[in-house]
């Protein structure tokens, strides 16, 4: 009997970088940077589920602002940009048919793979002027999304199988396990009898 050991380990990384400049007492203008990756492997291993049932998870996002500012006596503005990018991929450890072994083991290959990915652009800005006792005031916004996502569940299809006994003999009584299987079997056929 083989005993493995398998790391289901995982790892999280975030930054954030930011800075903010005063080009006159009435001009600013700011820039932030943040992003980070998240990863995990062999994610969902573990009780009923072997090792190759696993699968390997990775997620990044990053986030870029420009922002500028102006303020005068009679005149505001304020402007600011924002791009947003995330993607996220999950991959199996092994790619084959998935076996599902009622109350004994779930094995093969596993049986999501998905990824997705997004982008956002995002526009403001705001204007006021006042003149005398008139007030003029324009607000815009301008706003872009695309996402791309791919879901794909049981790809590769699944064996189900009521019992290990039934595993056993439709595998042709393969490894260890299956002994107990093969000598009912033997035993009955040595009867005359159907197993």
């Amino acid at each position: 009997r083989e005993i493995r050991a398998v790391l289901d380990d995982g790892r999280e990384q975030t930054f954030t970088i930011g800075a903010e400049l005063q080009m006159t007492p009435s001009h600013r203008m700011a820039v932030r940077v943040s992003g980070g990756t998240e990863e995990s492997r062999n994610a969902g291993v573990g009780g009923f589920n072997l090792p190759d049932r696993g699968s390997d998870d990775r997620r990044t996002q990053w986030s870029l602002q420009l922002s500028e500012r102006m303020f005068r006596p009679r005149l505001n503005n304020n402007f600011r940009v924002q791009v947003n990018r995330r993607t996220s991929r999950q991959v199996p450890v092994v790619d084959a048919v998935a076996i599902d072994v009622a109350d004994a083991f779930n094995g093969g290959g596993g049986t999501n793979r998905s990824s997705e990915d997004s982008v956002a652009v995002r526009l403001d800005d705001n204007l006021r002027w006042e003149r005398g006792s008139w007030n003029f005031q324009w607000s815009g916004q301008i706003q872009y999304e695309k996402q791309r996502s791919i879901d794909r569940g049981n790809y590769n299809g699944t064996f189900e199988f009521a019992s290990l006994h039934d595993y056993c003999r439709a595998t042709g009584f393969i490894g260890t396990n299956c002994a107990e299987t093969q000598r009912m079997v033997s035993a009955a056929a040595a009867l005359g009898l159907t197993p």
